[in-house]
C-alpha cells in the first residue's frame, strides 16, 4: 500500500515537474520582455 502510494507520488511529480519548469521559463522570459519594454 505504501509503495503504491510512493510510486503514485513519484509519477505525479515526474509528470508535473517538466510542465512547471517550462511554465517558469516562459514566465521569466515574458517578465524580462515586459521589463525591457517598460524601461
Amino acid at each position: 500500500m505504501i509503495s503504491i502510494r510512493i510510486h503514485f507520488i513519484t509519477t505525479l511529480y515526474h509528470m508535473v515537474l517538466p510542465h512547471f519548469t517550462i511554465w517558469y521559463r516562459h514566465i521569466t522570459i515574458w517578465y524580462s520582455v515586459v521589463i525591457s519594454i517598460y524601461i
